[in-house]
């Protein structure tokens, strides 16, 4: 799929307000409000704007905690990734899990509440899956740069 000028305005306008109206888009693209609908509607049906989020601060809802936690398995062997996988998205302290090149297989975030409740999270959760053999966890102090796509 080809983006012109015009899309990539687009997309940059949605993604930093998924709630604007056409109009509102309108008002920074060259378009109507009817040329912006159908061009947002065709970049949802090439699915490359997969979905509208709201962005919510978890420290607000009591997440004071944010770390980066790298996981080895013991073996890719005997469904161990996809048992691990599976495992991993019952934990709700883990927000994010990614397979990775390198040291690790995986990187997750994990928020908690205090570092007490992160360790039993790591402690307890996340070690105690007998197909990991190593975690290796980075406290998050503060956020300097957390971006939208360059468009």
């Amino acid at each position: 799929m080809e983006f012109d000028a015009i899309d990539r305005k687009i997309l940059a306008a949605v993604q930093a307000n998924g709630r604007a109206t056409h109009g509102e888009i309108a008002g920074v693209v060259p378009l109507s409000p009817s040329q912006i609908q159908r061009r947002i509607k065709r970049l949802e049906d090439e699915k490359v704007i997969t979905g509208y989020r709201a962005v919510i601060d978890h420290r607000r809802l009591g997440y004071r905690v944010m770390a980066f936690t790298s996981v080895s398995l013991r073996n890719q062997k005997n469904d161990d990734a996809k048992k691990f996988q599976t495992a991993i998205s019952r934990i709700g302290a883990v927000v994010e899990c990614q397979i990775i090149s390198g040291d690790a297989d995986y990187l997750l975030r994990v928020i908690a509440s205090d570092l007490e409740s992160l360790s039993n999270v790591i402690r307890n959760e996340i070690l105690s899956l007998p197909m990991v053999a190593r975690v290796n966890s980075q406290i998050v102090f503060e956020t300097v740069k957390a971006a939208d796509l360059p468009i």
